[in-house]
């Protein structure tokens, strides 16, 4: 499995952006606003989890994160009483699992934390400017894309120099090792 990229998160953002504006142009006529735009977050939202388990390297832990998203989701969608409330406690509950998958450490995921808050203020910012949803979709994305340049974060491609020496040097020793047996 190759690592998770920006530009991968870039690609999934749009992706969304354009998935998520036509789903609420077909939902809105048949369930009205305010369910449409439910079932936009929700739908997203695990989208987004299905994503990160798939980029997830190790197989581990899949089927309870499914789980603990399953709980998380019932309870925001009981106790959130604001369409805002929602979407933040989604992208808290986002960033608090791809914390659990991709990184190590309580600073990353605070960083993560704020990360997704910074996100939703700019998708709502960028749908105020512009009253557009997929654009608003598309700068959450971009800013959760954000996500690999995070410290601690174990999902990216990394080259290690010093790690890269010693398993050279370690091949080398048991060559030589091989060669006087």
């Amino acid at each position: 499995m190759s690592a998770v990229s920006f530009a991968e998160g870039a690609l999934v953002a749009l992706a969304m952006a354009l998935g998520g504006s036509a789903l609420l142009a077909v939902a809105t006529p048949l369930l009205g606003v305010g369910v449409a735009r439910l079932l936009l977050a929700v739908t997203l939202a695990s989208a987004y989890l299905l994503y990160l388990l798939t980029r997830r390297a190790r197989r581990g832990g899949r089927a309870l994160a499914v789980l603990a998203w399953a709980a998380l989701l019932a309870l925001i969608l009981a106790l959130a009483p604001t369409l805002l409330m929602l979407v933040a406690s989604l992208v808290a509950g986002l960033s608090l699992l791809r914390t659990l998958l991709f990184a190590r450490g309580p600073l990353t995921a605070l960083a993560d934390l704020a990360l997704g808050a910074v996100s939703v203020a700019l998708g709502a910012w960028a749908w105020l400017a512009s009253g557009s949803l997929a654009l608003a979709l598309w700068t959450a994305g971009l800013a959760q894309a954000a996500h690999v340049w995070l410290p601690g974060h174990r999902g990216r491609a990394r080259r290690d120099a010093r790690t890269d020496f010693d398993a050279a040097a370690r091949g080398a020793e048991q060559a030589l090792a091989r060669l006087s047996h």
